[in-house]
């Protein structure tokens, strides 16, 4: 009985105040049942009762409580928030009551300042535009640069006529040498020149010599250097040939060069041109020559000594004025070249 009076009266209780029980956990409900079970006098019962729901209900004040201060310090926050934009509210209001000022002094007269930020932009503006056109003239300029090059630089050309190109390059014994005749089959190019000395063929070294895209050169220069109305000494005439050389080697490095000797001359043959050119400087300027060609690795060929006779000079037989030669001197001069063809 007694336990049945206890259930009775732990359910009208929790009809008063059904939300305090569910709300609590049931390890505490368990608990103060035991509790109350064990119990035997009346007042201990509802004494512990009372005091543990007392408890309870302080809990859910305290639970009650801190969601109201939850919900004070959320408002506090958003009152803060309101604050501030009503600051800058207030801020973006004075700063068009000053360009409200702004207006007025300028209806009355004063100068009004320009508007930086929109210069600034139409500077911008203005950049762009001329960065655009420099880096088109700069692309035009480019492609200008690359077709010159292409077609006119420095005296060099990409003209290429055939895989082997033999040049003989020279003066008038050069220019009247029929290569046609003497080299048939072979693609050789006569690039001599009537009284032309090896200063002449360095100021036309693109017609003479790089056009023609040579595999082989065959250098025959400096007779008509020796003549006395030029007043060159041996140093200027060698350093003029090795001029040459260095020039053809930088502008066609495939191009195999071959020097020869300077022939000799013979002043005893009625009206020779061949007066004034001296027969040591010829041997002496020879032999500098072989010298130089030693050092840079470059192939000498000797056509003085096949054409000399005993007292140094050219036989008639070989030589029609002293000077050029005959049919009978390019058939000994064309035996040697053929070596290296």
């Amino acid at each position: 009985m007694r336990r049945e009076n206890i259930k009775k009266h732990i359910k009208k209780k929790n009809r008063i105040r059904s939300h305090t029980f569910l709300n609590h956990k049931k390890w505490e409900w368990l608990f103060i049942y035991k509790r109350l079970i064990k119990t035997k006098d009346k007042k201990e019962f509802f004494f512990i009762y009372n005091k543990k729901y007392d408890i309870l209900n302080k809990m859910e004040e305290r639970s009650t409580h801190m969601k109201k201060n939850q919900k004070m310090t959320r408002t506090s926050k958003n009152k803060d928030l309101y604050k501030t934009t009503q600051q800058k509210i207030k801020s973006k209001a004075l700063d068009d009551e000053m360009d409200d000022t702004f207006l007025i002094e300028y209806k009355k007269g004063v100068k009004k300042q320009p508007n930086l930020k929109k210069e600034n932009i139409k500077l911008n503006k203005n950049d762009k535009f001329y960065i655009k056109i420099l880096i088109l003239l700069l692309m035009i300029l480019i492609c200008f640069l690359l077709y010159h090059f292409k077609t006119f630089s420095h005296n060099q050309t990409s003209i290429i006529t055939v895989e082997e190109n033999y040049l003989f390059l020279g003066d008038s014994i050069t220019h009247r040498y029929d290569l046609e005749k003497y080299f048939k089959n072979l693609p050789v190019v006569n690039s001599g020149k009537e009284g032309d000395t090896a200063d002449k063929i360095l100021d036309d070294m693109k017609k003479r010599v790089y056009d023609y895209n040579p595999s082989k050169v065959f250098l025959l220069i400096g007779t008509n250097d020796l003549d006395e109305n030029n007043h060159l000494t041996e140093t200027e005439i060698i350093n003029n040939i090795t001029k040459i050389v260095s020039k053809i080697k930088k502008n066609r490095k495939l191009a195999k060069i071959y020097i020869e000797s300077i022939l000799p001359v013979n002043h005893d043959i009625r009206n020779t041109p061949s007066a004034g050119k001296d027969y040591k400087k010829i041997i002496s300027i020879n032999k500098k020559l072989q010298k130089y060609c030693l050092e840079q690795k470059i192939t000498f060929i000797n056509l003085y000594d096949k054409l000399v006779d005993e007292n140094g000079h050219i036989p008639p037989k070989y030589t029609t004025d002293g000077l050029h030669l005959t049919e009978n001197g390019y058939k000994v001069i064309t035996k040697e070249i053929k070596k290296y063809l």
